[in-house]
C-alpha cells in the first residue's frame, strides 16, 4: 500500500483513518450519554501531553498554570 502513495498522501489517509476513528467514537460516547468521556478522548488525542484534565477545562498549558499561582 505505502509504495504506491508518496509521504503527503500517506499523511492524508492516516489522517482519514484517524477522524473516522475519532469520529465514530464521540458518536458512541454520545449515543451512552457520556460526552465527559467524549471531551477526554479529544483533550488526549489533541494534547497528549497535557493529561491533567484541570488543564484542558482551563485552556492554558501547565507553564501558565504555574504562573497564575500566587
Amino acid at each position: 500500500m505505502y509504495g504506491i502513495y508518496d509521504k503527503e498522501e500517506q499523511e492524508e489517509i492516516g489522517f482519514q483513518i484517524l477522524e473516522s476513528q475519532l469520529f465514530s467514537t464521540l458518536t458512541e460516547f454520545k449515543n451512552l450519554g457520556k460526552m465527559h468521556h467524549a471531551m477526554l478522548v479529544i483533550a488526549q488525542i489533541l494534547a497528549p501531553d497535557w493529561c491533567d484534565i484541570s488543564v484542558f477545562m482551563t485552556g492554558k498549558n501547565p507553564e501558565e498554570l504555574e504562573e497564575d499561582e500566587p
